[in-house]
């Protein structure tokens, strides 16, 4: 076998994190349109375009008409979608990729340093300087084991002893939590 081939084995699991409650928004912030196109599906897209090097794409929290991991403890925050999808692929994926719903302006071109610079260094964790979201995991027991014991992202990958690349321009990493915050990107994107 080639180590082209060995390489390829690593199997990578992309999670979306959309079991929010949304409540800042007043409504599913994974359902907003941008243009014209529900954040879920733009993000499925998103990571769509990272094949073959991700080999499967979830969804993490309930959406209606979607086939999603379900959090055992609603609307706990990221870190219960994380766990459960951990759980869900432990054993079936070596690493595991987790975005949130609410980062309209992502991109796979942004994510492939995250990507290479993991596959590369082999971190328990990576994700980008001044930002949590989106990370990359080792999925392995102790990512579950930690998962049960923290309940923020930050926490998770402080204890993980996460890496953290920097990037120059962040606007791909631009939150939307409020109507304000929406309001000021569809107005950056017309």
């Amino acid at each position: 076998m080639s180590s082209a081939s060995i390489e390829r084995m690593m199997k990578i699991i992309a999670a979306i994190l959309a079991g929010g409650r949304s409540s800042r928004m007043g409504k599913s912030k994974a359902l907003l349109e941008f243009d014209g196109v529900p954040l879920v599906d733009r993000m499925f897209k998103t990571l769509s375009e990272l094949k073959p090097q991700i080999d499967e794409i979830v969804i993490s929290g309930s959406l209606p008409k979607r086939i999603t991991i379900e959090d055992e403890k609603p609307f706990s925050g990221p870190v219960e979608g994380i766990r459960m999808v951990a759980k869900s692929y432990l054993g079936k994926a070596e690493t595991l990729l987790v975005v949130p719903v609410d980062l309209p302006l992502l991109d796979a071109n942004s994510l492939r340093p995250l990507m290479s610079t993991f596959e590369k260094e082999k971190p328990s964790a990576l994700s980008f300087l001044q930002n949590p979201l989106p990370a990359i995991f080792r999925l392995d027991k102790e990512l579950i084991r930690l998962c049960e014991k923290h309940t923020s992202v930050h926490g998770l990958l402080e204890r993980l002893k996460a890496s953290c690349l920097a990037v120059s321009n962040t606007a791909f990493l631009t939150n939307t939590n409020t109507p304000q915050e929406w309001a000021k990107i569809i107005g950056a994107n017309l």
